[in-house]
């Protein structure tokens, strides 16, 4: 095997859609963004069902979960010829620039995006968020 293959698994191998060695799962594109009043992680979630969005967080971690579905059946396909999309199970645990009270945050799923949001202040919980995420 030649030194640009290994290098080039390597890097697939890292890609955002296997991260920390959640072989299986794939991972959907994020940004964590800080403005005056808080953080807004905003989550790109095509296919998603917003019943199926699991989100929690404690201090300073969020964790992302739930499903994607497939948008195209491979029983029906003959032959791929590119594949980027990913489908099924995911999840993200992203570490926030600091401490963040649950209780606090707010979940909207609007047009294949997540987009969590938290204030400044207040005590850390473990508290699931769930305002305006299932349907």
């Amino acid at each position: 095997m030649s030194r640009f293959t290994v290098v080039l698994s390597r890097t697939l191998l890292a890609s955002p859609a296997a991260p920390d060695g959640d072989a299986g799962l794939c991972a959907p594109c994020l940004d964590v963004v800080e403005t005056s009043d808080g953080l807004v992680i905003a989550v790109d979630l095509p296919g998603a069902c917003p019943d199926e969005i699991r989100v929690t967080c404690l201090g300073a971690t969020l964790v992302i979960e739930g499903a994607k579905a497939e948008s195209v059946r491979p029983a029906l396909v003959e032959r791929f010829h590119a594949v980027e999309r990913t489908a099924g199970a995911f999840r993200r645990v992203v570490r926030l620039p600091w401490s963040v009270d649950g209780d606090r945050g707010e979940a909207r799923f609007r047009d294949g995006v997540l987009s969590v949001t938290f204030r400044r202040g207040g005590a850390q919980t473990g508290s699931p968020i769930e305002s305006e995420i299932g349907g």
